[in-house]
């Protein structure tokens, strides 16, 4: 009898020390769990914010491309009337007193005028379209795919699964999303320089 009554002791100090055991190895799990969602969390608000800034950029009226295609039309037509207004004045004189010098430069700027309006025409415009294109096809499946794993997290906490995984697929969507706004940004500043070289021109 005194052997059962000491091993129920030994069992029960075996049980505990398995108990403490278990414990320990579970709170580095825990920890690491609360560093995963800590990560998933930072990380996910920082691709929405990358996400709007995107969208904004490749928003036609947001960037300013609208209004330098709408200020083209206006420097265009503004341009044009004053070299008309300037021929009309020469051409109202008599032929002795017209300034030669004037009216040729008059007609070199109206031929630019013309060339620079065909090429924002048929060209600048239209490219920027073009290379804008791909980045808000791009864009659109981001935004789809991070609405997905944002819904998907709730449920993806609850089922106990790896974290890791949704991290390593926003980290994705983060990278690509770099990659997008690179490829918008190169064609936005193109279309600005072209802009900028109207201005200039307009104001000769």
């Amino acid at each position: 009898m005194k052997k059962m009554f000491l091993i129920v002791p030994v069992l029960s100090a075996l049980a505990l020390a398995g108990a403490v055991a278990a414990e320990q190895a579970a709170a580095p799990a825990a920890g690491g769990k609360e560093k995963a969602a800590e990560k998933l969390g930072v990380l996910t608000g920082r691709l929405l914010v990358k996400l709007q800034d995107l969208q904004k950029l490749l928003d036609g009226n947001a960037n300013g491309a609208q209004a330098g295609f709408s200020n083209i039309q206006y420097l265009y037509g503004k341009v044009s009337q004053n070299i008309q207004k300037q021929m009309n004045e020469e051409n109202a004189k008599p032929q002795e007193m017209r300034n030669g010098v004037l009216v040729d430069s008059l007609n070199k700027k109206s031929q630019k005028l013309q060339e620079m309006y065909n090429e924002c025409h048929q060209k600048q415009w239209p490219e920027y379209g073009r290379k804008m294109a791909e980045p808000s096809a791009v864009f659109y499946s981001l935004n789809e795919a991070y609405r997905r794993v944002v819904d998907m997290q709730q449920y993806w906490s609850r089922a106990d699964l790896d974290m890791e995984v949704l991290i390593a697929v926003l980290s994705a969507l983060d990278r690509k999303a770099d990659e997008v706004r690179a490829q918008a940004q190169a064609a936005l500043d193109a279309w600005v320089k072209f802009v900028a070289e109207w201005e200039a021109f307009a104001k000769e």
